[in-house]
């Protein structure tokens, strides 16, 4: 009797565990488990670095599952919700979005990967590319018999991201942000898997990305690389690349830096750009000097040729060099082209051109 009363108590004392261990049901009330925050990684990348005042600023926000589980994520409708941003300028105050957003915008651009995967969720479609002049048009019935709705009765898409499958989504920042012309922005993504039903779990993005804005002036894009309003004693963007890539070759790292904007061209560079951005003022001349380090080490190859291409006047402070350049990577000759953004960090008519961003892609 003793013993049958021993095994009804530890019985009592395991029921709260037993009804406690099965995993969270999902939006459909299904058990299932997520290893979102053991195998995913958040990406965002804009659809370009500069933008015109009027124009609408894209962001691409990607989530790659790179474990070996499917991964379910719940996008809900809702405006900066399940996507959100960390928006500053460069003086560092933080953008607010804007007061009064609307939860029915424009038509959401999704993408999915690989190709052969549908490109259709619950009965609704998606296309690749934004266009300005199509809008989805929905059947309200057909739309109300496949909403998929969490247990509260929130609006919520369900997503399966397989292993080595990713899931992106284009949003305008636009819709949400008033951006000044003139001004450089930092952007950093949040990702919240299951926004309506946990906040507490989110995904930062691994990278920041940034943009310009400049006022939307009528003038040409291309200007000759000498003009007769140029003063006389200053150097063109193309005279300073020419500068700069020689010093490259020739090893005068002192004259190679001193055209260089470290604050903004170190932010070319993932593996700098992070802790830049995040450190305080007093750590980041340590991390420049670090920085200097790496780009002395010529871990890119020996420069042997380099040629300029062509040079396009964004405005009167800012412009693009496109040069064609060659450099002995391990006795093999690799050829690249290299776009740099050059900035007049003076807005005197003498004021300097210094290299603030470079692109560069592999040429055949």
């Amino acid at each position: 009797m003793f013993k049958l009363s021993m095994i009804r108590f530890y019985l009592l004392l395991l029921l709260p565990l037993a009804l406690f261990s099965y995993p969270d049901r999902d939006v459909r009330g299904n058990y299932s488990e997520n290893f979102l925050h053991l195998q995913a990684k958040a990406n965002i990348q804009m659809s370009d670095r500069f933008y015109r005042e009027g124009d609408e600023v894209y962001i691409d926000f990607t989530i790659r599952n790179y474990g070996k589980e499917p991964l379910r994520i719940y996008p809900s409708l809702g405006e900066l919700q399940t996507y959100q941003f960390i928006i500053k300028d460069e003086n560092d105050e933080l953008i607010s979005p804007r007061d009064g957003l609307s939860l029915e915008k424009k038509v959401e651009v999704v993408s999915y990967s690989p190709e052969r995967a549908s490109t259709q969720f619950h009965g609704e479609k998606y296309t690749l590319v934004p266009s300005r002049n199509s809008q989805k048009i929905l059947d309200r019935v057909q739309e109300r018999r496949n909403r998929p709705e969490n247990l509260v009765g929130d609006r919520v898409k369900e997503i399966l991201i397989h292993p080595g499958e990713s899931f992106t989504r284009r949003l305008n920042l636009s819709n949400y942000y008033d951006f000044e012309t003139g001004k450089k922005y930092y952007v950093r993504g949040f990702f919240y898997p299951n926004y309506t039903e946990d906040r507490n779990s989110l995904l930062k993005s691994d990278n920041q990305s940034y943009f310009t804005v400049f006022p939307n002036k009528k003038e040409k894009s291309e200007k000759p690389f000498y003009t007769t309003s140029q003063n006389a004693e200053e150097l063109s963007p193309e005279e300073i690349i020419y500068l700069f890539l020689g010093a490259e070759l020739k090893g005068n790292w002192t004259y190679y830096f001193k055209y260089i904007h470290f604050s903004e061209f170190i932010m070319s560079y993932t593996g700098f750009a992070g802790e830049y951005s995040k450190a305080e003022s007093y750590n980041r001349p340590a991390i420049v000097d670090e920085f200097k380090r790496y780009l002395s080490e010529s871990r890119n190859g020996k420069l042997k040729h380099y040629q300029v291409q062509k040079v396009r006047y964004l405005s009167s402070n800012l412009s693009r060099v496109v040069v064609y350049v060659e450099r002995s990577v391990n006795r093999v000759i690799k050829k690249f082209e290299y776009v740099y953004t050059l900035r007049k960090v003076d807005s005197s008519p003498r004021g300097l051109w210094k290299i603030t961003n470079l692109s560069a892609k592999v040429k055949k």
